[in-house]
């Protein structure tokens, strides 16, 4: 019976280790299983809320966190009166030739893909989807709400592969429940994607071609046009919740560098594991095998420690007339104790729209206007404590001010309209034997004075 040492017992579980990593990481040492969706590196794009190919248009008080960018084109309008937050314009510049670059790469990572549920000739409206690739053979429809369940996973992914058209009814949206992020959310379209208006949308938009959205559409995540158009009307469109994280901690020596590829396939606590059940095991192994081994296990550790998204949700409400009718224009800010975080100004149809918020309680509250007064709440006080939570339904009120008679224009009103007694001659001359005139002047005289008492005793009532 052969000698079985401890330095044996070593190299067969490095080996169990690094044979396990095969298997379970698309790219190495084969054909990928289909296992596990991956997030593709967005690189020089990731701090792009807007990219265009031939224009970037705007219409309206659009507002865009984020960087905004154009190439190989070179116009970009509507700003002003829209506006970039948190970033600049890149027209035709370098780096925006380089996000370009940068969006086909992670276009085509998304292609190579396996799907894992074909959902070709359904509407996405109504549906609630678990962590995935979903694939439609031609266009995709979103009437309503979509609902992604990221079931308690920060880095759940899910893709959507649309093989030409995506289309959003007004007023649907694209929830993302159970600690899920809108920067994990993927739409791959072969051709253009249309917003209606209202639309609440989440998730990273790649098209070929070209990207509209109409009027109030909203977007948390970006929109990525490779060839066309990015057409934006009254829009709010960011990318904060993808900002950069936070510098890694570092990572034990002995597990220094890690495969990308297998950083998605393993959770927190196989990391951890696996650092501690090989470290000792890899550092007595031969230098050969030992070079092997390091190489082939270890930026996914070093992934997985790096912190997740920003936890965000957003807040949504209206503003009327008395009448129920919406007032545009109205500023509708957000405050934490004295202080003014955020704000919003309502669309044409009287909705303003609050995203990108970080958890926390906020007071929302009306700014007034002259010549309105508050029919209703001018404040609300909410609370975010959902990651991808929808605060809606806060509707402030206003009506026109209405001027109010004072009792000295009553009194001037009454004077100039007041008509003295009328006394009637006791003789009618008359005038060639017929029917006196000054008669006829008398009963004149008497019709507007009955008209004139009647009109003042209608005033006083």
């Amino acid at each position: 019976m052969p000698n079985i040492t401890m330095w044996h017992v070593r190299l067969v579980s490095a080996a169990i280790i690094v044979g396990t990593l095969f298997l379970v990481s698309p790219g190495i040492g084969g054909a990928a299983t289909g296992l596990f969706q991956t997030a593709p590196s967005l690189g020089t794009a990731a701090s792009f809320a807007v990219l265009g190919g031939s224009t970037v248009t705007n219409t309206g008080s659009s507002v865009v966190t984020g960087d905004l960018g154009l190439s190989p084109g070179t116009s970009v309008t509507g700003f002003p009166p829209g506006s970039v937050v948190s970033g600049t314009i890149h027209a035709a510049d370098a780096l925006a030739s380089q996000a370009q670059d940068a969006v086909t790469t992670a276009y085509n990572s998304l292609g190579s893909q396996a799907c894992t549920s074909d959902l070709t000739g359904q509407n996405l409206g109504g549906l609630t989807l678990t962590p995935g690739v979903y694939c439609f053979s031609s266009s995709a429809q979103l009437t309503g709400a979509l609902t992604l369940n990221a079931q308690g996973n920060a880095a759940a992914v899910f893709i959507f592969k649309i093989g030409s058209t995506l289309t959003t009814a007004s007023g649907s949206s694209v929830l993302i429940t159970n600690s899920g992020s809108s920067c994990n959310v993927f739409w791959q379209v072969g051709s253009s994607a249309t917003l209606g208006t209202t639309t609440a949308f989440q998730g990273n938009i790649l098209a070929v071609t070209s990207i509209t959205l109409n009027n109030g559409a909203n977007v948390i995540g970006r929109t990525l046009a490779r060839g066309g158009a990015v057409t934006m009307d009254t829009n709010t469109i960011s990318a904060a919740a993808c900002g950069v994280p936070p510098a890694a901690t570092a990572t034990p020596t002995a597990t220094a560098t890690l495969i990308p590829a297998t950083a998605t396939a393993i959770t927190a606590a196989t990391a951890t594991a696996i650092t501690a059940a090989t470290a000792t095991a890899i550092a007595t192994l031969p230098p050969a095998t030992r070079t092997a081994v390091t190489a082939a296990t270890a930026t996914a550790v070093s992934a997985v420690q790096t912190p997740g998204p920003r936890c965000i949700g957003n807040i949504r409400g209206r503003k009327v007339d008395s009448a129920g009718v919406g007032l545009s224009g109205w500023t509708i800010e957000l405050r934490q104790g004295d202080q003014v975080v955020r704000s919003a100004v309502t669309d044409g149809n009287g909705n303003f729209d609050v995203l990108g918020l970080d958890m926390g309680a906020y007071a929302v509250r009306e700014v007034s206007q002259t010549g309105w007064t508050s029919h209703g709440p001018d404040r609300f006080d909410v609370r975010l404590g959902t990651c991808g939570e929808n605060l809606t339904g806060y509707t402030f009120v206003n009506a026109r001010a209405v001027e109010s008679v004072t009792a000295t224009a009553v009194a001037t009103v009454v004077a100039a309209t007041s008509t003295p007694a009328v006394r009637f001659p006791t003789s009618l001359p008359r005038t060639g034997g017929g029917f006196p005139g000054a008669a006829l002047f008398a009963l004149l005289l008497g019709g507007l004075a009955l008209i004139g008492s009647l009109a003042l005793r209608r005033i006083r009532e």
